[in-house]
């Protein structure tokens, strides 16, 4: 294996830990994987959804975790598939989830779009239909 398929294969392996990570809630793994710089965004201009607010360095992704934990119970959680090209990891996320204040429910296919330096996360970038959250949201 070259290295760059060897790198490839090390983001992919730290993304799939930071998603068991997430399904067994423990923040402090996540935190401790991310750059102090991290920058964590959803493609949204505008939004009243706590999640869709960048978050930035390790309590940014803590609270963003927070927030979207406070403010939906999931259903479904399900990384489908992984990309990987270099510092880069892309994953195809099937999702459903409760909106708490509205009880509206959200299922949807999302796109994480990771990226590493250094063996850590330096970004991520979420990409949903975030019309279906706002209006979900707002309802």
């Amino acid at each position: 294996m070259n290295a760059h398929a060897e790198t490839a294969a090390a983001n992919t392996a730290l993304i799939q830990s930071i998603y068991q990570a997430f399904g067994r809630g423990d923040v402090a793994f996540i935190a401790a994987r991310v750059t102090p710089d991290t920058h964590w965004s959803f493609a949204v201009q505008s939004s009243p959804v706590p999640r869709h607010q960048p978050v930035q360095g390790p309590e940014g992704v803590a609270a963003f975790l927070g927030a979207f934990v406070a403010n939906v119970t999931i259903s479904a959680f399900e990384p489908r598939q992984f990309v990987a090209a270099g510092d880069e990891v892309m994953v195809h996320v099937s999702i459903s989830f409760k909106i708490n204040r509205t009880g509206k429910m959200v299922t949807e296919d999302q796109i994480h779009w990771w990226t590493l330096h250094g063996g850590k996360v330096a970004g991520l970038r979420h990409f949903e239909d975030s019309a279906q959250v706002i209006s979900a949201w707002a309802a």
